[in-house]
């Protein structure tokens, strides 16, 4: 099998970036935009469990438009279990992510891994899509890769 370097931004017209945001104590990556230059196609599988975490719901929710420009991913808060204030917070993000980036919302992705049932702290989330829009990159694949590690 031959191995391909630059992981998400291995294909042309893939930008990405990890940084720091401040939902980790250790100094740690923990805040991941990738970005595609242009719209690109979008299908998704998800679970079936009723139970699902507000990001998940937020992407089924966007999925619909079959169509994505970016996914924003935070590390050390799942955004489970987290009732109206999280799916508040979920769709938040987007907006924000998506007038940062200067794209619809609608073809924003939110995933959320780490602890559940903790509510985000939106000024930290804030901080880390400012923080990673300055920080996309060709060449930023390895970067997210670590920001949205769990451990």
């Amino acid at each position: 099998m031959k191995q391909i370097h630059g992981g998400v931004t291995a294909a042309p017209g893939f930008k990405a970036a990890g940084v720091h945001a401040g939902l980790k104590d250790s100094h740690q990556k923990d805040f991941a935009i990738i970005l595609s230059d242009s719209q690109a196609t979008a299908a998704g599988v998800f679970t079936q469990n009723r139970v699902c975490a507000a990001p998940v719901t937020l992407c089924r929710d966007h999925i619909r438009n079959q169509v994505a420009n970016a996914i924003v991913i935070n590390s050390k808060n799942a955004n489970a279990c987290t009732g109206h204030q999280g799916l508040e917070d979920a769709y938040s993000t987007a907006k924000l992510a998506g007038e940062t980036l200067g794209v619809n919302s609608n073809s924003i992705f939110v995933c959320s891994t780490g602890v559940i049932g903790q509510q985000l702290p939106m000024d930290i989330i804030e901080n880390g899509i400012h923080l990673a829009v300055q920080m996309l990159d060709g060449d930023g694949g390895h970067d997210a890769a670590q920001a949205i590690m769990t451990t």
